[in-house]
């Protein structure tokens, strides 16, 4: 089917094709952007799964992942606008010296609704304009800052002094009643009632760490609302562009800082696939159980934590007395009970011995129960119904239109799973159902991800007994002390458990990796929240904006 598309495109739109190990681009004139994007969404690539740039010193490429949730045609295309070129951003023509003037991209803001903030951090990061972006600001650094770190012209250790007095968010001053009040008359709205401009955060418990919500109200009626992040933005991906491919994986683990088994898995698949690493298979089947330990741990979390946001205390006792078992269990593992470092390149480090496998079996037999007990406590409880159904809509196409993936999506009726449409290390292995629903509000995505626990429970016992059955198995691969790929780029994906957490790496084949891009699915699933909230009540904010499962750590990077 891709074959087909590039081909399509290739004669429509005068593309190129360009091989690059496991990718494949299509390269395209920046003239040409839009209406090959429009195509795509039109053949069913309906899903922007992040948009990056490289540098290449002497030219900027910009680089778009279009995804397809069509049954049968699980597949991606990636777009590339060489942004240095005579045509302004062509496949063709003379390269010129670099200057702000010719980073200058069409934006796909009009096509996808997902492409707001994606092209926003690639200019912060790069200084890529996008022509035609109605909020093209700075988003992850302060308006203050100078420069774009993610160029290889920046320095590493480069410092600046950031004023805290001074306008410190790019979105400082512009969401304000009077400026609001210009832009609905000019739609022909009016209010009766005095407008005011409320701000929760960036310190407030119910934001779920540093996050800023400015809003625009009348009464108790939200109007306008949007997020501000960056708080605690680290430049991970600068930093991991200047380690060494093993140094890398203690850094994933304090993106998601509640679920760090699962960002390191999308990155060691993505080193393995790029040098064709066959990992044994004890140790996909290890990767796969703890993997969902984790996503356990992480709906425990999340789900105690957000019954607080809504006034329920006693959930948060129960839950986090079943996640400390799956601590233990990551504690023997790992010796460690937050930062793992545990799958390295080619495997694991330790194996599941009988102690631990018994402490997963004693785990996998009292969980189901508890999971009833939760709903017992929860589900029928009719304050959190209030708070829940028919609160925070998603709809399906306003989900994908997004770009929010994972639980959020199934909430909002779309039937993907990457472990089940686009499986890997072994998931193809296993038995488990996909739980669905198509409201698309607070109550559907929390019943999501509760199922989602029951199924992980029998994901874990199935993986249990492929690994018990047999105490044999290697757990690593034979691979070199120094890990150099060989030139290329990759983009490997994983179902985490906020969504669609990804690793795009550039090689140029030295010990480092060229470019480190981090497609964070908290990042993507947060900016659909001002559609989420729209026409709910303050009160509401909690509990749209909860129902998300943000972590800070994993949006900012």
């Amino acid at each position: 089917m891709n074959d087909e598309i590039f081909n399509e495109i290739k004669d429509k739109f005068n593309a190129f094709i360009e091989e690059d190990r496991t990718l494949k681009y299509l390269l395209v004139n920046a003239e040409n952007l839009q209406g090959a994007a429009e195509f795509l969404k039109e053949r069913g690539y309906e899903h922007l799964s992040f948009v990056t740039a490289i540098d290449r010193q002497n030219e900027l490429e910009a680089v778009y992942l279009l995804s397809s949730y069509v049954e049968g045609n699980y597949n991606s295309v990636a777009l590339k606008v060489k942004s240095n070129s005579s045509d302004a951003g062509g496949a063709t023509g003379t390269k010129t010296e670099i200057s702000d003037e010719n980073f200058i991209v069409p934006t796909l803001t009009e096509i996808f609704n997902s492409a707001d903030w994606h092209e926003r951090e690639t200019y912060d990061m790069f200084g890529i304009k996008f022509n035609g972006h109605k909020n093209l600001k700075r988003i992850l650094l302060p308006t203050q800052f100078i420069g774009h770190p993610l160029r290889k012209s920046y320095p590493l250790g480069k410092e600046q002094e950031i004023s805290l007095y001074g306008d410190f968010e790019a979105t400082k001053d512009e969401l304000t009643v009077d400026k609001f009040l210009k832009d609905e008359d000019k739609k022909g709205k009016t209010y009766s009632t005095q407008l005011m401009h409320l701000n929760v955060g960036p310190h407030h418990p119910s934001t779920h760490g540093v996050l800023r919500l400015m809003m625009i109200i009348d009464g108790e009626k939200m109007l306008k609302i949007e997020p501000v992040i960056g708080y605690l933005h680290r430049g991970i991906e600068k930093i991991c562009e200047n380690l060494n491919y093993t140094q890398i994986v203690p850094y994933m683990d304090r993106l998601d800082y509640v679920a760090s088994m699962m960002n390191e898995f999308p990155y060691v698949l993505a080193v393995e696939k790029l040098m064709n690493i066959q990992v044994p298979e004890r140790a996909q089947i290890i990767r796969v159980i703890v993997t969902e330990l984790n996503r356990i741990a992480s709906h425990i979390m999340w789900f105690t934590t957000w019954l607080m946001d809504l006034g329920a205390t006693t959930p948060f006792f129960y839950g986090f007395n079943d996640r400390e078992q799956i601590l233990e269990i990551f504690e023997d593992l790992s010796r460690a009970r937050m930062m793992f470092s545990y799958m390295c390149i080619g495997g694991v480090k330790k194996d599941i011995n009988a102690d631990i496998a018994k402490k997963i079996n004693k785990f996998t037999d009292e969980m189901p129960a508890r999971i009833a007990e939760y709903h017992d406590l929860i589900t029928g409880n009719e304050i959190f119904l209030g708070r829940a159904k028919g609160i925070g809509i998603l709809t399906k196409k306003d989900a994908i239109n997004f770009g929010v993936t994972g639980p959020m999506l199934r909430a909002s009726g779309v039937h993907y799973d990457m472990r089940r449409d686009e499986p890997y290390s072994m998931y193809e292995k296993f038995k488990f159902n996909v739980p669905v629903y198509s409201e698309g509000d607070n109550f559907a995505r929390y019943m999501v991800r509760m199922e989602e626990m029951e199924e992980s429970v029998k994901i874990v016992e199935q993986g249990l007994n492929l690994i018990t059955s047999t105490t044999e198995g290697e757990i690593i691969a034979r691979v070199p002390r120094m890990i150099t790929p060989p030139k290329g780029s990759v983009y490997a994906k994983t179902e985490h458990a906020k969504g669609e957490m990804g690793i795009f790496i550039v090689s140029d084949g030295k010990p480092k990796p060229y470019r480190f891009k981090i497609r964070s699915p908290a990042f993507s699933n947060l900016c659909a929240l001002p559609r989420m909230c729209e026409n709910n009540y303050v009160a509401d904010v909690v509990a749209i904006g909860g129902s998300i499962d943000p972590v800070m750590g994993c949006v900012d990077r």
